[in-house]
């Protein structure tokens, strides 16, 4: 049995833990606790229980008991805040509150597998010091990635998900496990001379086995059009099992500078590790606007400007002005003027129109994107929520979004995206499973104050308003600056008037209290 809760998966039948795709080392014990508290997750579990089953019924004290609870908590990331993940019930025990998915493993190795062959296609690794031959790795596993992915009736993992693994020595069956893959594609570059020798890779994921590998050596002055042979190669390797198919050249440009790849970089990891707030929002800007300077045809880096100015604005971190909604529609027409057979160019362009409610717009552009890569996970977001607020297909948008996180199941921007995908549950009235996704996009991305707000959104509808007002309290716990009718475009102006309505509630409790 293999059970997936927050970012962390636990192997039963492996005795393995992970955490945001690292394997941690814990004492047997630890382990044990875990699947036990996880396995009687719809109860309470009591000290006397523990003991029986992880100490064998010796004596132990109190205090060893609460030294193991206290390194389970720390091996899955338990702050015990509001979001708890283990609970300790005052003289009944513990429980284990988080949401969880559990997988019963039968003679297929491989977890959540899909029907279809499945592969990722991890980054390459530059073995040398030419920074020029790594950005060529980049856009090269981009590439590669996005020609398998036309082909009919196989399963391809995004790119980006898949770049988490870059610069790690990993078990290439345990990431077959994490992202539910049959195969996978490795390789690396060398510079020999005025050549690049790259090696190329086909690992079974179930064994571990190199099922196929092979070396291309070429002029650098050819590399340019590499990707083509690679994911040839790659195809034909798989034969019988992949529909063979014509695989449609891909013009991909990022940017000729490194320096200027470099800032587009510092960009999007500003964004990662600083959560949504107006410093970060003027850090990740900043860079971007480097990016541009350096590069004024780095279409990529204008698209993401865009993107980033349209989410800022919707999150009310930038002013709802026609000037600031000006800036974004110039950044997207720009770069889909620079580059706009780039898929990832078209997602995040069609992401900034639909934040501005153009989603007619949006939609024609992320249906190019996904004709070009059928593996763009952030196209497939945008596309679910085209569905559901343009066309008001919701259940159609509901399945697009969910596709989109399978697609990149370890993807930074899961938390984002879930609460995308939780909003979308809450405008179909499927409040259950709004509050689930809700929380789980918390648990993702700690700075996620909007999907605090959808929590509380769906507790209200649900008529537990007490509860409301908790999750509305831990929204403003992580943005003290909380305004909520800036939220109108993220949450429209009725919900945005519930919310206000728990706080005035609140407050008349306490005029009551008083008097």
């Amino acid at each position: 049995m293999i059970y997936r809760f927050g970012d962390c998966v636990l192997d039963r039948r492996q005795r393995v833990l992970q955490r945001a795709g690292q394997a941690l080392a814990i004492e047997p014990q630890v382990f044990d606790l875990l699947v036990l508290l996880i396995e009687s997750r719809d109860r309470v579990v009591s000290r006397d229980e523990l003991i029986a089953v992880i100490w064998d019924g010796r004596s132990v004290s109190d205090a060893t008991v609460d030294s193991r609870v206290s390194a389970a908590r720390r091996a899955i990331g338990d702050s015990g805040a509001a979001q708890a993940m283990i609970r300790t019930l005052p003289r009944r025990g513990f429980r284990f509150v988080t949401a969880v998915i559990a997988e019963t493993l039968s003679e297929e190795p491989l977890p959540m597998m899909p029907a279809l062959p499945s592969i990722a296609v991890l980054p390459f690794d530059n073995l040398s010091d030419d920074p020029h031959l790594g950005l060529l790795s980049d856009v090269l596993v981009e590439d590669v990635t996005a020609r398998l992915a036309r082909v009919a009736g196989f399963f391809v993992v995004s790119s980006r998900s898949a770049g988490v693994y870059r610069g790690r020595l990993v078990d290439l069956r345990a990431v077959g496990r994490e992202l539910g893959v049959r195969y996978i594609v490795t390789g690396s570059l060398r510079a020999v001379d005025d050549r690049a020798r790259i090696a190329v890779q086909l690992t079974d994921a179930a064994s571990g086995m190199q099922r196929w590998s092979t070396p291309f050596d070429v002029a650098r002055t050819t590399l340019v059009g590499l990707q083509g042979d690679v994911a040839g190669a790659v195809v034909r390797a798989l034969e019988p099992e992949l529909t063979r198919a014509e695989l449609a050249d891909i013009h991909r440009r990022g940017s000729d500078s490194v320096d200027a790849w470099a800032c587009f970089r510092q960009a999007v990891g500003a964004l990662t590790l600083g959560g949504w707030n107006e410093e970060t929002i003027a850090q990740t800007r900043s860079h971007l606007q480097r990016a541009i300077e350096l590069d004024p045809g780095f279409g990529l880096a204008h698209a993401y400007a865009g993107l980033v100015a349209a989410l800022a604005q919707v999150f009310g971190l930038l002013p709802d002005s026609e000037a600031v909604r000006d800036d974004i529609r110039r950044a997207t027409m720009l770069a889909l003027d620079l580059d706009p057979d780039n898929p990832e160019v078209l997602g995040y362009a069609g992401c900034a129109l639909a934040d501005l409610g153009d989603y007619r717009a949006a939609f024609d552009m992320i249906e190019r994107a996904l004709e070009i890569d059928p593996s763009n996970a952030q196209a497939w977001m945008v596309r679910g929520l085209c569905l559901t607020y343009y066309t008001g297909r919701t259940t159609d948008g509901i399945v697009a979004l969910r596709h989109g996180m399978r697609l990149s199941p370890v993807d930074r921007r899961l938390g984002m995206w879930g609460a995308a995908l939780a909003g979308c549950l809450l405008h179909a009235g499927r409040l259950d499973e709004a509050l689930e996704e809700a929380r789980l996009a918390q648990r993702r991305d700690r700075s996620l104050y909007v999907a605090a707000l959808i929590e509380a959104l769906a507790l209200r509808r649900l008529g537990r308003l007490d509860d409301a007002r908790a999750a509305l309290a831990e929204a403003r716990r992580i943005r003290p600056r909380l305004v909520l009718q800036r939220m109108q475009i993220y949450l429209g102006a009725d919900a945005v008037d519930e919310l206000e309505g728990l706080g005035a509630q609140t407050a008349a409790v306490r005029c009551l209290a008083e008097a």
